[in-house]
C-alpha cells in the first residue's frame, strides 16, 4: 500500500539572501573590510591599521569552516585577528553587514498568506563568522519579522552549521512538525538544499530568472511563488488517484507505445528544422516515458508536471535509463520565455476547462518557444469522443502488481451543451489481507479543431498540420483524437 502525500503544515526559511539581502559572495571581500575597519575603530587603531592588507590576508584565511560543520564562533575569530575580544567588538564587526540590509518586498506579505493557510512558520539560518544568535534575533526584530515567526533557529543556537541536520531538526521539534510536513526555503544549494535534504525536508531553492534550475530542489525566481508550490502540493492530497496515490502504477494502466509515437514526434520535429541536440519541453510528462524516448533520440530534454508523485517516478526512471533529464514541477501555463526549440503536450489540455485558460495555454507554449520553434499535442475531438463514449461509457482494466491486483474502473457521462465529460473514476487494490478503494469524479472539456485553430493563429502559430493519432497515416476521424503539429511564426512577437 502507498500511504498518501503529506500536505505542508510548516515552511521554514534561510534569512540572508532569502529573505533579507545582504550582500553576495563577490561582494564579501570589500564588506570583510568594512568589518575590519570598524573593529578597528573600536578598538583604537589608526585607520591604516584597520585597512592593513596583512590583517585582512588574515581575515581571509579565517573565512572557512569546518568540514563536520561545527560552527567557529565569531569571539573566537576575532581574537585571532586582533588579540582579544567583546561583545561591542562582536558589533562592530556586524554594523557593516547589517547596514547593508534589505528585506525582500514580499515577505512580510508572504508569511500572512501562510498565516492565512494555517501554516507555521520558521527561520534556520547559519550566521556570517558564527556572529551570536542573540545578535541576529535582534536583527529579526529591526525588521519585523520575529514576531511573525513561530520559531527561530540560528547555528549557534545548536552549535551546528547548515547542511548539518541539526538546526532543521531543532527547528522542527520546536514547531511539532514532522519532516515530510514541512519546506525549507533558501537560496544556496550547499547549505540549504543538501540541508534540506539531510533533515527530510523539501528543498525550494530561489534562483535568479537568468540563472539555470539546480535539480533535486523546486526552484521558483520569487518568495510569493512558493505559495503556488503549497497550494499544488494540498492539490496533491486531494489529486486524482491516478496522478497521486496510484501514479506507480500509471504506466500499467495506461500503456501507450511511446517508442512508436516518439518515432512519428521525431520526424515531425526534424521536417520542422528540429534536430537531435535542440532543447525540448514535455509538458505534462507523466513518469516520463516520451521524455525518456526523445532524450534516446538526441534531444536535450526537460520534463514537467503538476504531480510530485510523478515527477517521482520519473526520476526513478531516467535514473534507472540512465538518461540524462531534468524532471521538475511545474505548470503548463507557467514557463520561462523563449527558453525551448520544441514542447509536447500530450493529453493535458483537456483538462483546461475555462476558456481564459485555454487560451493562456497556447499563449504561454509561444512566449516559451525561440522563432521557428514547434509544438506538438493532442487534445480530445467532441465530436468522435461524444460518438465513442456513448457506446462505451465503461472501461476496466485489472493489472496484477507486487502490491497486489489493481483494478482501474472509468465510467464517463456526457454534457453536450458544455462539450464536457464527467468521468468516476475508481482504483481498487486487492492484496492477501485487505482491500482499499479511492473514488474520484473530475470535468474534460473536449475540443474542436475550429476551436484549436483559433488560439493557435492568435497565439502566432502557423504551418498548422492535423493528425488522428501519433502516425502521420492516421487521419482525422479514425479516432477520438486529433493530434496537431504547428510552428511558432518567424518573426512575430508576443
Amino acid at each position: 500500500m502507498t500511504e498518501r502525500p503529506s500536505t505542508i503544515r510548516a515552511v521554514l526559511f534561510d534569512l540572508g539572501n532569502t529573505l533579507v539581502a545582504y550582500y553576495d559572495s563577490a561582494e564579501f571581500p570589500a564588506v570583510l573590510r568594512e568589518c575590519l575597519q570598524r573593529c578597528a575603530n573600536i578598538l583604537g587603531w589608526s585607520e591604516a591599521a584597520g585597512r592593513d592588507e596583512s590583517l585582512f590576508a588574515r581575515a581571509m584565511a579565517l573565512n572557512t569552516e569546518s568540514p563536520d560543520c561545527a560552527v567557529h564562533p565569531l569571539d573566537e575569530r576575532l581574537t585571532s585577528l586582533f588579540g582579544s575580544t567583546s561583545p561591542e567588538l562582536c558589533e562592530a564587526f556586524l554594523q557593516p553587514i547589517f547596514a547593508r540590509a534589505q528585506l525582500d518586498a514580499e515577505a512580510l506579505s508572504v508569511f500572512q498568506s501562510l498565516r492565512e493557510r494555517n501554516i507555521k512558520i520558521g527561520i534556520v539560518s547559519n550566521t556570517p563568522w558564527g556572529s551570536s544568535a542573540r545578535s541576529w534575533r535582534q536583527e529579526l526584530t529591526r525588521h519585523g519579522l520575529l514576531d511573525k515567526v513561530d520559531a527561530v533557529v540560528f547555528c549557534g543556537d545548536v552549535g551546528w552549521r547548515k547542511p548539518h541536520a541539526a538546526p532543521f531538526n531543532r527547528a522542527l521539534d520546536l514547531l511539532q512538525v514532522a519532516p515530510q510536513d514541512a519546506m525549507f526555503v533558501g537560496d544556496d544549494p550547499r547549505w540549504d538544499v543538501i540541508g534540506a535534504q539531510n533533515a527530510g525536508l523539501l528543498p525550494v531553492l530561489i534562483r535568479p530568472v537568468s540563472a539555470s534550475a539546480v535539480d533535486d530542489a523546486i526552484n521558483v525566481h520569487h518568495l510569493s511563488d512558493i505559495l503556488e508550490v503549497i497550494d499544488a502540493r494540498i492539490d496533491s492530497v486531494r489529486a486524482r488517484p491516478f496522478y497521486a496515490e496510484y501514479a506507480w502504477a500509471y504506466d500499467l494502466l495506461s500503456d501507450r507505445p511511446a517508442e512508436k509515437e516518439c518515432n512519428s514526434i521525431a520526424r515531425w520535429l526534424v521536417a520542422r528544422g528540429v534536430i537531435p541536440g535542440a532543447m525540448l519541453l514535455d509538458a505534462g510528462c507523466g513518469t516520463g516515458r516520451y521524455a525518456s524516448e526523445l532524450c534516446r533520440r538526441g534531444y536535450v530534454v526537460t520534463g514537467i508536471d503538476r504531480s510530485p508523485e510523478l515527477i517521482a517516478e520519473a526520476k526513478k526512471a531516467a535514473a534507472r535509463l540512465q538518461r540524462a533529464i531534468r524532471f521538475t514541477l511545474g505548470d503548463i501555463l507557467s514557463l520561462p520565455a523563449s527558453e525551448y526549440d520544441a514542447i509536447l503536450c500530450r493529453g493535458v489540455l483537456n483538462d483546461l476547462v475555462d476558456d481564459d485558460a485555454r487560451g493562456a495555454a497556447f499563449s504561454t507554449f509561444a512566449r516559451a518557444l525561440r522563432s521557428g520553434g514547434v509544438l506538438v499535442f493532442d487534445v480530445r475531438d467532441w465530436d468522435s469522443t461524444a460518438q465513442r463514449k456513448a457506446r462505451e461509457p465503461l472501461f476496466r482494466k485489472r493489472v496484477t502488481t507486487d502490491r497486489g491486483t489493481l483494478t482501474f474502473t472509468s465510467e464517463t457521462t456526457l454534457d453536450p451543451e458544455q462539450r464536457q465529460l464527467v468521468v468516476a473514476e475508481r482504483h481498487t487494490l486487492r492484496d492477501e489481507s485487505a482491500e482499499r478503494s479511492s473514488d474520484y469524479q473530475f470535468v474534460m472539456r473536449c475540443w474542436t479543431r475550429g476551436e484549436l485553430e483559433s488560439h493557435l493563429e492568435r497565439a502566432g502559430f502557423g504551418a498548422i498540420a492535423y493528425f488522428g493519432a501519433y502516425d502521420p497515416e492516421i487521419h482525422i476521424g479514425a479516432t477520438d483524437r486529433l493530434v496537431v503539429v504547428a510552428q511558432r511564426v518567424r518573426g512575430v512577437g508576443l
